[in-house]
C-alpha cells in the first residue's frame, strides 16, 4: 500500500518515505534539468546585478495554494543578459524536459504562448487603434480570462466607440482565435515581431515541442518586453510561467518560474504521484545465512544497485510484507537450503514472476550489463538474469 501524500497523523503533517521521494524527485529532475543547459545553481542571495549568466535556485514558495506543505517549493531559473530569441526557447525547453523527467504526460497539461510586441502590432497596425486605445485594449486583453464575454464586449465598445466597434470586434475576435503564428492577418505578419515568433515556432518543433497554442491574451504584469510563456495542467494549475522583462540593473532577463505543489496535484490525478523505493533489491534472508546475504548485497551495490538486507530473523512471509509496504520491486530470497544449493530465487513484486540464479551469474550479468546507474535511470535487475538458468 502506497502512503498517502497528505501525511496527516492526528491533524499534524509528519514527512514520510512517499511525500519525501515526491519531493526528491521533483527537485532533482530541476536540478539535472538547469545542469544540462548549464545554468548553475545559486542560493537566497542570489545576485541581482549581473551582465551574464544562467542562474537557478530552489526555494520554498508556490504559484497558488499548496495541497500540501511540504510541496511549497518554487524552482526559479534565469538567462540573463542574452537578446537573443534562442533564450525564450531555452526557457520552455527547459520546463518542458523537466516535466519529462518528473514523468508528468504531455496529455496532463498544455504549453501557451504569447509576444507583447505582436498584441501592439495587432492593436496598431491590423485595428489601427491610436496609442490611448492601444494602452487600455492591451490591459482589456489581460483580464480577458476573468470577465465574461459580454463584460469584454461592452469595454471593448468603450475603447473603441459604437461607430467602428462592429469591424474592429469582429477582426479582434479573427485574431483571438489564432493558435498559432500562421494563422495571423498577413499584415501583421510583415511585423519583425512576427518573424521572431514564427521563428520560435521553428525551433521550438526541432526540439520536439510540438502542440504549443498562441494565447493573445496571456499576460503576466512582470513579463513585458517580449515572449512569454506558461504551461497550465488539464485543470488550469499554473505548472510554469516565464518570459522576458525588463528589471533593474540587468540588460534584459528571460526569467521562469516551475512550481512544485502543482506539479505534484497534477501527477496525482493523473496517477503518476507513486514512487518507487531508493531500495531496488530487498534482500530477504531467513536462517543463519547473513554472511551470505551481506556477501551478495556488498557484490550488488559495488555494481552501485541499492541494496537492502533484512537483518531481523523474521519469516519470509513477514519480511515480503515489508517489501511490499515499501514498494520495493525486486525482493532475493535466500535461505539455508538457496545457500546449499548456491541458488537463489528473485522475486519481481510488480508482476509476481520468479527466477532462479546462481550467485556468480547474477554477478557476472551484472557487471557484464550494468554501466553505473545514473539517478534517472529506471532499474530492471531482470534484463540482468535473461538466458541465466540455475
Amino acid at each position: 500500500m502506497k502512503a498517502s501524500l497528505a501525511n496527516l497523523v492526528g491533524g499534524q503533517e509528519l514527512y514520510y518515505p512517499q511525500s519525501v521521494r515526491v519531493r526528491y524527485h521533483i527537485e532533482s529532475a530541476w536540478r539535472r534539468t538547469a545542469k544540462l543547459y548549464g545554468y548553475e545553481e545559486f542560493g537566497d542571495d542570489m545576485p541581482v546585478s549581473v551582465h551574464y549568466a544562467r542562474r537557478f535556485k530552489i526555494s520554498n514558495g508556490s504559484l497558488g495554494r499548496p495541497a500540501y506543505s511540504w510541496s511549497g517549493r518554487v524552482f526559479h531559473y534565469d538567462n540573463v543578459g542574452c537578446e537573443s530569441p534562442r533564450a525564450d526557447v531555452e526557457a520552455i525547453a527547459i520546463a518542458k524536459r523537466s516535466l519529462d523527467a518528473i514523468g508528468l504526460p504531455r496529455t496532463s497539461y498544455r504549453i501557451r504562448l504569447n509576444d507583447a510586441r505582436i498584441v501592439q502590432a495587432i492593436l496598431e497596425d491590423y485595428l489601427e487603434l491610436d496609442a490611448i486605445q492601444t494602452e487600455l485594449m492591451t490591459r482589456l486583453l489581460a483580464e480577458k480570462r476573468m470577465l465574461t464575454p459580454v463584460e469584454f464586449r461592452d469595454r471593448a465598445i468603450d475603447i473603441v466607440g459604437r461607430m467602428q466597434a462592429g469591424t474592429i470586434l469582429q477582426q479582434l475576435a479573427k485574431v483571438l482565435a489564432a493558435k498559432n503564428a500562421e494563422e495571423l492577418p498577413e499584415v501583421v505578419r510583415e511585423h519583425n515581431a512576427y518573424q521572431d515568433l514564427a521563428a520560435l515556432y521553428a525551433r521550438l518543433e526541432v526540439l520536439g515541442i510540438t502542440g504549443v497554442v498562441l494565447d493573445l491574451t496571456l499576460s503576466y504584469a512582470d513579463c513585458t518586453a517580449g515572449v512569454l510563456f506558461d504551461i497550465v495542467a488539464n485543470d488550469e494549475k499554473l505548472l510554469y510561467r516565464g518570459g522576458r522583462m525588463v528589471a533593474p540593473s540587468l540588460e534584459t532577463l528571460v526569467a521562469s518560474l516551475g512550481d512544485m505543489a502543482h506539479i505534484v496535484e497534477t501527477l496525482e490525478e493523473s496517477g503518476h504521484a507513486g514512487l518507487p523505493s531508493a531500495t531496488e533489491v530487498y534482500v530477504a534472508a531467513v536462517g543463519r545465512v547473513f554472511d551470505t546475504a551481506e556477501r551478495i548485497a556488498e557484490k550488488l551495490r559495488s555494481e552501485g544497485i541499492h541494496t537492502e538486507v533484512d537483518y531481523t530473523g523474521r519469516t519470509l512471509a513477514e519480511q515480503l510484507v515489508t517489501a511490499v509496504e515499501k514498494d520495493i520491486t525486486y525482493v532475493m530470497l535466500i535461505d539455508e537450503a538457496s545457500v546449499e544449493r548456491q541458488t537463489y530465487t528473485l522475486k519481481n513484486l510488480r508482476d509476481g514472476t520468479d527466477k532462479t540464479v546462481g550467485f556468480e551469474r547474477i554477478v557476472t550479468a551484472v557487471s557484464d550489463r550494468r554501466v553505473r546507474v545514473r539517478e534517472d535511470d529506471d532499474f530492471d535487475l531482470s534484463e540482468f538474469l535473461d538466458g541465466f538458468d540455475a
